[in-house]
């Protein structure tokens, strides 16, 4: 159960993160446009500020759930290799646990801002993209990397897949 949980948090979070990289692209694409098109014929696209916000937006918090789900997080390895192993495992499934919450957290406190800008009618200044859109990424994003931190916290804790040997190497994703 918790394998295929987690097998579906792979998934979804290896989505968000190619989500993530055509974002960037659409940022980079339309800010490269921008510099041709003002240098050649001296005409700047439109909207090229909010454009390139809400893709950033995106790009950015598309792309964190897998690196929670992978368990790719700097360690202070002149501490965690001292560590016994079975207790290294018990710590880094404390710290997962955490992370979940507190990522669950943000994500709340991003719903309920994003909700007050649908209230509001809050538009971006030049194309009047309405600003709850560059709340949905950071919302889902943080939402995503509590669930793959929290489906990582159970595989530290019950499942057999994330062996003291394989934690005690520091390797831990299940690529």
């Amino acid at each position: 159960m918790i394998d295929a949980f987690n097998r579906l948090l792979r998934h979804m979070s290896i989505a968000a993160a190619y989500l993530a990289a055509v974002a960037l692209s659409v940022s980079v694409l339309v800010t490269v446009t921008d510099i041709i098109l003002r240098r050649a014929i001296n005409v700047p696209v439109t909207g090229v500020v909010d454009i390139t916000q809400l893709a950033v937006m995106w790009a950015a918090f598309c792309s964190i759930p897998v690196a929670f789900h992978l368990d790719n997080h700097i360690s202070v390895v002149m501490l965690t290799d001292r560590i016994p192993p079975r207790a290294r495992v018990q710590i880094f499934a404390l710290g997962t646990l955490i992370a979940s919450v507190l990522l669950l957290g943000a994500s709340l406190t991003a719903a309920t801002k994003g909700h007050q800008e649908y209230l509001q009618g809050d538009r971006s200044m030049i194309l009047g993209i309405p600003l709850v859109w560059y709340w949905v990424p950071v919302v889902l994003g943080f939402a995503l990397s509590a669930a793959c931190s929290f489906g990582r916290a159970l595989q530290y804790l019950f499942s057999a897949t994330a062996p003291v040997a394989l934690v005690a190497q520091g390797h831990t994703d299940d690529q």
